[in-house]
């Protein structure tokens, strides 16, 4: 297999496996039976949209990375195939939850089509740009896509504690969007070249990073908060794991030696969170 399709393979699966532990982590904080449903599903859901994303991107990744876009043009039936089975996998396991949470799950797809596409196709508009490519738009619309995994659970287990969930979901928007401003950084100059307007762009990377170290903070803050109030039991003190881990990322990822290699481990950094996080919620939860 072409080391570049292994990438785009190995990323959707790191994800998707991210997205299933935030999943189980939502599950636990809520204090309801640990059920593997939501899990499966947004296993499947991301990895899937994520191949379709890659598909979807791949001639804006020729502007940068012939190679990566070389990979996905040869092998287009494959993703496709992948992409489309695995998504269909996630929204019959919903529907088969309930018909609820298959519409929840719909509406993360048409969230996607909304992240992707391009505004000079819609009537009216002009300037060809899509939303992520405004300042800041990039950031908070991942957060909020990623977060439908906290809504989907939540809404699974018909948690009754709507403040819990509410804080839970916040925090989930920043701490992603948080992860996606340090993907920008690594991706500085395919954004620069893609007209993609980030934050490092803008503001350069050293304002960049006491940004995302004060996000870091506030999520920390948010976890604490959750509780101090008794929203979250003790064992969501396991997510403290996330500040130590977090500020390492900021300023690993912009480290020169490493922003230019080092692929796999970026991704899997990066991609996997909430597989690094994840053990320490189950063992204070153990405890």
């Amino acid at each position: 297999m072409n080391k570049y399709l292994a990438l785009i393979f190995s990323s959707g699966l790191i994800i998707g496996l991210s997205m299933a532990c935030l999943a189980i982590i939502t599950n636990i904080l809520l204090s309801e039976p640990i059920s593997l449903n939501s899990a499966l599903v947004w296993f499947s859901m991301t990895s899937g949209l994520y191949a379709a994303n890659r598909l979807i991107e791949s001639d804006k990744d020729a502007a940068i990375d012939n190679a990566i876009s070389s990979a996905v043009a040869a092998n287009k039936l494959v993703l496709t195939v992948f992409s489309v089975g695995l998504t269909l996998l996630g929204l019959i396991l919903s529907f088969q939850e309930s018909l609820e949470l298959g519409l929840l799950v719909i509406l993360s797809i048409l969230y996607l089509a909304l992240y992707t596409t391009n505004l000079s196709k819609i009537p009216f508009k002009k300037g060809g740009k899509r939303l992520k490519d405004y300042l800041g738009v990039k950031s908070l619309m991942v957060g909020i896509g990623l977060s439908f995994v906290v809504l989907y659970t939540g809404n699974c287990f018909h948690t009754s504690s709507l403040i819990a969930l509410a804080l839970l979901y916040f925090r989930t928007i920043l701490n992603e969007a948080m992860n996606t401003i340090i993907y920008d950084m690594k991706d500085l100059e395919a954004d620069r070249i893609n007209g993609v307007n980030t934050l490092p762009i803008t503001l350069g990377v050293k304002k960049t990073k006491y940004i995302l170290h004060s996000l870091n903070v506030i999520v920390t803050s948010l976890t604490l908060a959750g509780f101090l109030f008794n929203l979250f039991p003790v064992y969501c003190l396991g997510l403290l794991v996330s500040f130590p881990y977090f500020a390492f990322l900021i300023e690993y990822i912009v480290y020169e030696p490493y922003r230019r290699g080092h692929l796999y481990f970026q991704y899997i950094l990066l991609d996997g969170a909430y597989v690094a996080i994840v053990p320490c919620v189950l063992l204070f939860a153990r405890l």
